[in-house]
Order: C-alpha cells, then sequence, then structure tokens
C-alpha cells in the first residue's frame, strides 16, 4: 500500500482499539486541488469577532466552499483501502474533528460513518466544521491565521472513544468568553499614548506598535520643526491655534488660509479659507462642548506631540487628530464648481472599557447613518463615506462630524454612562441646538 503522508495509523487506548489519523496535510492538499484558497480568504479577511451574527453568515458561506469541493479520486480510493485495512471487520466508524495542535487541541465533535468505503465523502463533511463558527471564534481569540488552525480527523471504530477522549470542547460562547480571559495576561497595550499633550518617550515602549507610533511621532515632530522656514520651503506648514485643548498643524496646499496668513507662524480659525476645515473647526471647537481641560494649547504645548493635523487646499482636507488613545481621521474632497463632495471618516477607539467603547461606536454609528453615510463596523475600528454629496449637505455633515468628534471626547471623562438611546438623543440635541445658533 502507498504511505501518503496524509495517513497515519495509532492505537488508541491499547492495542485493541485501533485507529487512523487523517493529518492537516489532507486538508491542505484538499484546498490546493479544489483550488479554494482564493474563495476562502475573500471570506477570512471580512470576519469580525465582535459581530456574532457576521460571523454566523460567514462561516455558512466557508462550509458550503469546502462542501462543494470533492477529492481527487485517487486519494479517495486510498483513504477506503486504508480505512478497509485499518478497520476490516468494523462496519461503523466515528470521525472525531480536532483543530489546534498540542495542549491547544480542541474537538469539536464527530461525524459517524455506516461503513468504511464512505469515508471519503464523510471527511469532506468534517472538513467543513473547520469553519464552524465556534472553531472561527475559537481561531480568532488565540490571534491565529487560518493555516496556522490545523484540522485533523481521527477515525475510530464507532463507540470506541468514549473513554479516550483527552481533548477539551468548547460548545457556546460562555466557554469562548473563558478561553479569552486566559489569554489577556498576554496581550499587549498601546502604552506611548497616555494622556493628550503628553510627550512620547521611548521607555514607554514595551511593544512594536509602541514603536511604530513613536517613529512616526519623531518624524512628523521634525517635519513641524522646520515650519515656517521659507527657504526650505516649509513656509506653509503653520500652527493652529484653537481654543480647546488640542495641538494642531496644518499643511496648505494652496488657498487653504487667507493671504493675510503668509507671513504667521500662528494661525487661527480667523485666518482659514478651507470651506472643509472651517466647517469641520466649526462643530469641533464648539461652545457648546465642555472639552476636559480648559483653553487652547500653546505653541509649546504642541512641540510634545505632533500627531493631530490636516492637509488642506480651499477645497480638500485630510485630518488626521490624535485625542487621548482615540484616532480620528477625515477626508474630505468638495467641488468648487459646484459638483458632488466625498467624505470620509475613520476612526480607531482606545479609551474606556468595554462597554464603553461599544457604546462610543454604537452612538456614532447610529449618528452618521441618521446623516447619510455608509458605515461599517470591526471591533473597535468603525469607517464611513458619504458619496455624491452637494456642498451645502457636505458642509453640514463635516460640522456634525467636528461635533460628534467634540462631544465623544467629553463623554469619555463623563462620569454617568448613558444608554444608546439617551446618548443619541442627547447628540441630536445638542446638534439641533448648534445649527439653530452655529457662530
Amino acid at each position: 500500500m502507498q504511505a501518503w503522508p496524509v495517513l497515519n495509523r495509532i492505537q488508541v487506548s491499547g492495542p485493541d482499539v485501533p485507529g487512523l489519523l487523517l493529518t492537516p496535510s489532507l486538508f491542505q492538499y484538499f484546498v490546493e486541488a479544489n483550488d479554494l484558497r482564493p474563495g476562502l480568504d475573500a471570506v477570512l479577511q471580512t470576519l469580525d469577532a465582535g459581530a456574532p451574527e457576521e460571523i454566523e453568515r460567514s462561516s455558512r458561506h466557508l462550509r458550503s466552499l469546502v462542501l462543494a469541493g470533492v477529492l481527487p479520486e485517487v486519494l479517495r480510493s486510498e483513504l477506503e483501502i486504508a480505512a478497509l485495512d485499518v478497520f476490516p471487520d468494523q462496519g461503523g466508524l466515528d470521525l472525531w474533528i480536532m483543530v489546534g495542535t498540542g495542549d491547544e487541541a480542541l474537538c469539536l465533535g464527530q461525524i459517524g460513518v455506516a461503513r468504511p468505503s464512505d469515508l471519503g465523502w464523510a471527511w469532506i463533511e468534517a472538513a467543513a466544521m473547520k469553519y464552524h463558527r465556534d472553531a472561527i471564534m475559537i481561531r480568532l481569540g488565540a490571534g491565529l491565521a487560518d493555516d496556522e488552525h490545523a484540522l485533523a480527523i481521527l477515525v475510530l471504530p464507532a463507540g470506541s472513544a468514549a473513554a479516550t477522549r483527552p481533548e477539551r470542547v468548547y460548545s457556546n460562547p460562555t466557554a469562548f468568553l473563558r478561553r479569552l480571559e486566559s489569554i489577556q495576561s498576554h496581550v499587549t497595550r498601546l502604552h506611548v499614548f497616555q494622556a493628550e499633550g503628553a510627550a512620547l518617550v521611548a521607555e514607554q515602549c514595551r511593544s512594536l506598535h509602541d514603536l511604530v507610533c513613536l517613529c512616526l511621532e519623531r518624524g512628523l515632530a521634525q517635519i513641524f520643526s522646520f515650519a515656517g522656514r521659507p527657504a526650505l520651503g516649509l513656509a506653509s506648514i503653520k500652527h493652529l491655534r484653537l481654543e480647546i485643548p488640542v495641538a494642531f498643524h496644518v499643511f496648505n496646499l494652496g488657498g487653504g488660509l487667507f493671504p493675510t496668513a503668509v507671513e504667521k507662524t500662528v494661525v487661527g480659525m480667523e485666518d482659514v479659507r478651507s470651506a472643509p476645515v472651517w466647517s469641520l473647526l466649526l462643530g469641533l471647537t464648539s461652545p457648546l462642548v465642555r472639552w476636559p481641560g480648559s483653553g487652547h494649547e500653546s505653541v509649546e504645548d504642541a512641540a510634545a506631540h505632533h500627531s493631530s493635523y490636516a492637509v488642506m487646499s480651499q477645497v480638500y482636507l485630510y485630518c488626521t487628530l490624535r485625542l487621548e488613545r482615540n484616532l480620528y481621521v477625515i477626508e474630505c474632497d468638495s467641488d468648487d464648481d459646484g459638483g458632488k463632495g466625498y467624505i470620509g471618516y475613520w476612526f480607531k477607539g482606545g479609551s474606556g472599557s468595554e462597554a464603553q467603547r461599544a457604546l462610543r461606536l454604537a452612538v456614532m454609528r447610529m449618528v452618521l447613518e441618521g446623516e447619510g453615510f455608509v458605515v461599517s463596523l470591526r471591533g473597535d475600528y468603525l469607517h464611513a463615506t458619504r458619496n455624491g454629496v452637494e456642498d451645502v449637505f457636505l458642509q453640514r455633515n463635516l460640522v456634525c462630524l467636528g461635533l460628534l468628534l467634540a462631544w465623544v471626547q467629553a463623554r469619555d471623562h463623563a462620569a454617568e454612562m448613558l444608554s444608546l438611546e439617551q446618548s443619541v438623543r442627547n447628540f441630536k440635541g445638542l446638534l439641533a441646538q448648534f445649527m439653530a445658533s452655529p457662530l
């Protein structure tokens, strides 16, 4: 008999219980033979552990892709021959489905097959369980890629495994949450961004993420250190002085500031000519929102960090705001000829408890969808877009975004935690009040 690398004969609980282990190589071979990898990856890349309903839909899709595959005839025949050889006098067989390796191996369950000659199709049915919802959640919780979460099938005589199962079984979300708690001590959080205005120092770095943030900050600091120096071609970089505790720099690509600001190194809102920037700042600096801290940051205060900046022209804005551990990115491209405009908004949250983060994202989603944005969520990450917007509505959207950012930062420091309905009603009331008297 040909010795396939996908088959291993084993003995379970003594010499009286034969077994056949179908190794992870068989699944890899099956995926390649049926060209499944592009289709599987297209679904796997959309997975979001924070959206159980989406996980369930993705699970069904992934399993359907596997079930549509076929084992090459030569390999199917080899499986059946091996089963008849290992279990010559056995009728029914149990296929135990396992994912992971070593101490982390988990048993997902088993399916039965009436006779060894049916092992080929039964293996495909068992292999599809690799993408069961619980298996996906376990893999995501362990931080593993799909090809790092090996699938193996243990074939035993029917009913013989009752006393020989060493694997742990996670059959419900509660068990999965316990698993997540067990790995929390191995998760490294972002340490370098502790508070708005706090300097970033190498001694705070405890992860690669920290180092990337620090290097980005140092690079921007070097650029901003040349602000206002015409000989270097960087006279268009200014410090924007706002009446809120935010350190902010602007790159003027042309037309973003009034000509009177040419000789200034520090500018204010009165110097801003860019319509998108003006609208965003109008909401961001609204006196209706009481920011944590008071007053503006001076140029000296701004030297502490440089993670908030905007690139602008008269009709364009790209803005990054790092406020404590929350990161906001806004892009707007309007058309000064009266055409349609575009707004993109990205948010990655880091501040607050799990409940606070979930509430913050839910409020943002409801508010933005009410303003006509198309919103998608993945964990603590939110992305919203608005296309084909006439200028008057585009400016309103930007004002709303600015006010929403300010409100979120203020709510992060509030002692009282409101419900979702109360929070949305609170913000919409604030927005209506602002629109009634914007200046």
